[in-house]
């Protein structure tokens, strides 16, 4: 590829909307590196009694996974999560906590696209983005070793495809519609 300034002269420009598109995503990885940052905080606390039967659920082997969440009346699914991450960071608190931090962290990211979807808006999809980075409750739940912040993600997910399904059915987003509601219940 031909750097010359004459070459990099022929680039044209990127449109207004293009433009306009590039800052949104810019300003949308500073929102979410800000919530990263205010749930990074307190990672790595102490445990407390509902997590730490999180642990005790994920310290066995996979086939005991199913029957120890069920003794604390929550489904298994969601500890299969934290059984492979502490698998590969290790059995600590930031371990445990890893896939809540990242459903809380792809949370923010799905409102901003949700929003802009329906909204057509990028300041309205950055403003719900930022919203969800800062809501103390969004925090609290990336924050602990329990599936609550994946169920605000699973449940977003959720009603995003059972609205998809009114304006485009088709066979995949049935099954993503059924599949996220299974995982729900």
């Amino acid at each position: 590829m031909d750097m010359t300034p004459d070459a990099a002269a022929q680039i044209p420009p990127l449109s207004p909307s293009a433009q306009g598109q590039a800052r949104s995503l810019i300003l949308l990885a500073v929102i979410t590196l800000a919530a990263g940052c205010l749930r990074w905080a307190q990672l790595d606390e102490s445990q407390w009694l509902d997590e730490l039967h999180t642990a005790w659920a994920v310290a066995g082997s996979p086939a005991q996974v199913p029957a120890r969440p069920m003794i604390g009346n929550q489904s298994p699914w969601y500890f299969y999560l934290p059984q492979a991450a502490t698998a590969i960071v290790g059995m600590s608190e930031v371990g445990l906590r890893l896939p809540s931090f990242a459903a809380g962290m792809a949370l923010v990211v799905l409102v901003y696209f949700v929003t802009r979807k329906w909204s057509g808006s990028a300041l309205a999809a950055l403003t719900a983005a930022a919203l969800a980075g800062i809501d103390r409750h969004c925090i609290f739940y990336s924050q602990e070793a329990r599936p609550y912040a994946f169920v605000q993600l699973v449940g977003l997910a959720d009603v995003l495809l059972f609205c998809s399904l009114w304006v485009a059915p088709s066979t995949p987003r049935r099954a993503g519609f059924v599949a996220a509601t299974v995982l729900l219940l």
